[in-house]
Formats: structure tokens, sequence, C-alpha cells
């Protein structure tokens, strides 16, 4: 079973629950900023948070994709 782990911040990791999901039996799959077509068929998809908010899309631009990559099965 695969987790992909989508990351906003290069820095910043699944933490806590990394372990916890490769107890249960997930391999992790980190993700920057960007998922690829085979990321459509993981089994959990773990979307990290990071110091932006939805809120600053300006400052942010990758902000207002991530809704559609996330519905469409992600394509980069």
């Amino acid at each position: 079973m695969r987790a992909v782990v989508f990351q906003h911040e290069e820095h910043e990791g699944p933490g806590l629950l990394g372990p916890v999901l490769q107890e249960a039996g997930f391999t992790l799959v980190n993700r920057f900023r960007a998922l690829r077509r085979e990321d459509v068929d993981a089994e959990l998809l773990v979307v990290m948070g990071g110091r932006m908010a939805v809120y600053e899309s300006e400052q942010h631009p990758f902000l207002r994709q991530e809704p559609d990559r996330e519905r469409a099965g992600a394509v980069d």
C-alpha cells in the first residue's frame, strides 16, 4: 500500500504520522507541491499544511491549482 505525502514546505515531512503509517503497512511517497500521474492509484493521500493559508493565493499561486489537481487525480 502507498501513502502519498503531499508537502507544501520542503523541510516538513509527515512527522509522527510517518511511523504510524509505516506500521500500518504503508510505503511513504513524498511529493513537494506536485503530484504525479501514478499517485492517483495510491491508497492514501496525506496533504500536509504549511505556514501559508488558503487566502494567500496571491503570494503562493500553487494554492489555486491544488483542489483541481487533487480532484483530477494529479498530473505533473
